[in-house]
């Protein structure tokens, strides 16, 4: 499988920031393999870090699949959101998930 134009962006992300964290290739292929399947009605992903594993699930999205995500540091929330701008569909959320998801749920894939 290529990695999405959406992947290598994030990846770039992850270097200038220096961050450590994300989602390996393996796990990214898997989370693209699942969110591909039919019948996704509405995404999300706690622990946004610099977007890649969510990268990897809204690259395999149908346009119209709303996604949230959400990330507890300000820096890697603002970065995300930057790096999902372009896409009306993606929400990147700053704080606690605890607070922030159970207003999103349900959701049919939650990374």
């Amino acid at each position: 499988m290529q990695e999405p134009p959406l992947v290598a962006r994030a990846l770039e992300l992850e270097c200038r920031l220096e961050f450590t964290h994300s989602s390996i290739p393996e796990v990214g292929r898997l989370l693209h393999v699942l969110a591909a399947q039919r019948g996704r009605t509405r995404v999300g992903e706690l622990g946004t870090g610099c977007g890649v594993g969510a990268a990897w699930i809204v690259s395999a999205l149908p346009p119209a699949v709303p996604f949230v995500t959400v990330e507890l540091d300000e820096t890697l929330a603002s970065a995300a959101s930057e790096l999902f701008a372009e896409d009306e569909n993606v929400r990147v959320l700053q704080g606690d998930w605890h607070e922030l998801m159970p207003s999103e749920a349900p959701f049919d894939l939650l990374f």
